[in-house]
């Protein structure tokens, strides 16, 4: 995809903002009974549903900040990513730390390997992703061994599909009329 320079980032990490809450919420409902079989009664209250919510809003954006560089310059990907993790800083997202989650959970583990070498470094991001997202959920009844388990699976699932809409994004977005000064 060719980079479009015209692009602002406060538009782009608003609308891969408000894309990646919205997939979520729209898959809630699947994902809701399967961590609910990991709690002690089975029941999911609105204050863990919240955190539970939180955290895959957190995973996935950390992930769409490495598909980046795939659509983006290097200036408009910092930029971006810049610019999205000030929005989770700031207003309504500020009491809840996303921002501090996504800098001091994902984004060493993400940028170790980018690092690395490896054959599929997509599945390799996706994989570091999960475990760290798996780590993080407060489902005490959850596998001590994650791979292979129901909860993994249906987070790789899920995640796989939540991610990946840059592309979309930046076309959208240099289809729309400029604003005017």
């Amino acid at each position: 995809m060719q980079p479009n320079d015209k692009l602002q980032p406060e538009a782009a990490a608003a609308a891969m903002l408000q894309l990646t809450m919205t997939s979520i919420d729209k898959q809630w409902g699947v994902l809701q009974p399967v961590f609910a079989a990991f709690t002690a009664d089975a029941v999911l209250t609105r204050e863990l549903e919240d955190t539970l919510l939180q955290e895959l809003y957190v995973a996935a954006l950390a992930l769409e900040l490495y598909d980046l560089p795939h659509v983006f310059t290097a200036e408009k990907d910092r930029e971006i990513e810049s610019e999205l993790l000030r929005i989770l800083a700031s207003g309504d997202f500020a009491p809840l730390g996303l921002a501090d989650t996504i800098r001091l959970h994902y984004l060493p583990r993400l940028r170790e390997i980018r690092r690395e070498e490896t054959a599929d470094v997509g599945a390799a991001l996706l994989e570091a992703a999960i475990g760290i997202l798996y780590e993080r959920l407060p489902l005490p009844l959850k596998p001590s061994k994650p791979q292979g388990s129901l909860l993994w699976s249906r987070l790789m699932q899920a995640m796989a599909l939540w991610i990946g809409k840059w592309p979309a994004i930046a076309r959208g977005l240099s289809a729309a009329p400029q604003s005017r000064p």
